[in-house]
């Protein structure tokens, strides 16, 4: 997710999950410390999430500028926010995600502001839009929380 305050209320999320058989991904506002309703208009493209050797990957496109009243505009910089180790029910219409609960999360906000670069920052060329956003997260072999978030353009 993206936060202006490293905390979930207010945030402009991507919630996904995958057992390595069945998947869901959802753009989803938080408006409080629970699970975030989806997005009357999902504003991500090119969605998928997948789990492969412990890793969960979700790759999606968005615009940078906010396109409605529950998205939140990349720019200017912002806190990401990363949590994992949720419970996921897929057999749910629509399916959920639980992230809730005593020993249920792993979470870990930016420490600080992250910048995304723009195409014509990176190559001096005109931005396209949308940008892709890859993130991986999980857990090293100490048990430390891993994440990686990397953006590319079409």
């Amino acid at each position: 997710g993206v936060s202006d305050d490293r905390l979930m209320p207010n945030s402009d999320i991507v919630l996904g999950a995958s057992d390595g058989t069945n998947s869901f991904i959802h753009d989803r506002y938080a408006f409080a410390r629970a699970e975030p309703p989806i997005d009357p208009i999902q504003n991500i493209g090119r969605a998928s999430v997948d789990r492969a050797d412990g890793i969960t990957t979700m790759t999606f496109n968005r615009l940078r500028s906010a396109s409605e009243n529950l998205d939140i505009s990349l720019d200017p910089d912002r806190f990401f926010l990363f949590a994992y180790s949720g419970i996921a029910t897929f057999s749910a219409m629509p399916p959920t995600a639980s992230f809730h609960g005593p020993g249920l999360t792993r979470r870990a906000p930016s420490q600080d502001r992250i910048h995304i670069p723009t195409f014509e920052e990176c190559s001096g060329g005109v931005t396209p839009e949308p940008f892709t956003l890859d993130c991986q997260g999980g857990t090293d072999t100490a048990n430390n929380i891993v994440f990686d978030c990397t953006s590319n353009t079409d």
